[in-house]
């Protein structure tokens, strides 16, 4: 929507008089976490950047979060320093983004400038919405990038992996020659290095029989359970994930590339919905902490993008190896929410949004991190 600014100036201004200038914009500021009477999201509709220009010169700008209130209220005031530069000084009203500041809120934003001399004529003001979007690729980061020295240190050393991860890696080879009622899965594989390469990168992918996506996990079982006919291994199980491991780790280094086509975007919107949906006693959402505040500190650790380059991952919360739907399970209790059972369609339909969000990124499994 267009926003309609109110600007309260002086009348008149000397020479190096300090003057306040206030602006008010008449906007409703959806962050669009906010429910409707009918029940459904009200669409995200925020005022993202406020620009002031004097003359046609931009004398300052500032980025707006999600948090600011509606109607947001500028107060500007102009004065002198000692080496006889105007600056201009902006104050905020809840949480303001000072210009190229990310994640630093209440930062003022400091700009000099000539001494003002009949301001009301020349000053105007420009705000500019914008609707929710996923990262910019540009700005897409694996949270390796946001790791500890240290931590990152474990992940690329192979050999200073912890013994869960190593273990896995043994567990996963066995596994592959393991024969099941006379079948094992480099019976039709061969060698996982050639014929699983990128696959890992792939999923989840659409499961031609059901016509739904199905995670990697699940299509291991799925060819235990059909091609094998053996029983499926237990979500979490130490075997299934030593095997998803171990076929996942083929992919290292290949690029995350997830279809995307008429069949998938309805799974991919639906995995999209449930991330920025609020949920839980704590009325918080994924996008809230991955969107909105990637890059900051919760409990001490940083916040990740939530790009899943690098599961079956070692958490040195868990002290042992995880799937991701272990994590999405975790995210939920956090929020106070009741989770999804293993390999729910739920799990698996924010897999594959998340997946689909992270394309273009490396994968990285085992990866390990906080």
């Amino acid at each position: 929507m267009t926003a309609r600014v109110l600007i309260n100036i002086p009348p008149t201004a000397k020479r190096g008089d300090v003057i306040e200038i206030k602006t008010l914009v008449s906007h409703p500021m959806e962050s669009g976490y906010r429910v409707g009477f009918n029940g459904a999201l009200i669409p995200r509709d925020i005022i993202k950047l406020f620009v002031c220009t004097y003359n046609g010169e931009e004398i300052f700008r500032a980025e707006l979060s999600p948090a600011i209130a509606a109607n947001p209220l500028h107060r500007v005031l102009h004065g002198r320093n000692r080496e006889r530069h105007d600056r201009l000084r902006m104050d905020r009203r809840q949480r303001l983004l000072g210009v190229g500041i990310r994640h630093h809120h209440g930062r003022m934003t400091w700009v000099r400038r000539l001494a003002l001399v009949g301001l009301a004529p020349a000053l105007t003001v420009a705000v500019l919405g914008a609707f929710a979007t996923d990262i910019p690729m540009a700005e897409r980061r694996s949270g390796y990038d946001l790791m500890g020295r240290e931590t990152r240190a474990m992940q690329d050393d192979d050999n200073r992996q912890s013994r869960h991860v190593l273990g896995a890696r043994r567990r996963g080879t066995v596994a592959t020659r393991r024969r099941t009622c006379g079948q094992s899965c480099a019976s039709c594989h061969g060698d996982a290095g050639a014929s699983m390469k990128g696959v890992a990168a792939r999923y989840p992918a659409i499961d031609a029989p059901s016509q739904r996506p199905i995670d990697l996990e699940q299509r291991i079982n799925q060819c235990r359970t059909e091609r094998q006919h053996a029983a499926p291994l237990a979500f979490e199980s130490k075997e299934l994930l030593a095997l998803t491991a171990f076929v996942a780790r083929q992919s290292r280094g290949e690029k995350i590339a997830v279809e995307e086509d008429a069949r998938t975007r309805p799974f991919i919107a639906e995995g999209r919905d449930i991330f920025r949906r609020r949920q839980g006693q704590l009325n918080l959402s994924c996008a809230q902490c991955h969107d909105d505040n990637w890059g900051q500190k919760l409990a001490g650790a940083p916040i990740p993008q939530a790009h899943p380059t690098g599961y079956p991952l070692y958490r040195l919360e868990w002290q042992t190896l995880g799937s991701l739907q272990r994590r999405l399970r975790n995210c939920l209790v956090g929020m106070r929410a009741e989770p999804y059972p293993f390999g729910a369609p739920e799990y698996v339909a924010l897999e594959f949004y998340l997946m689909f969000r992270a394309r273009g990124l490396a994968m990285e499994t085992p990866a390990v991190r906080p």
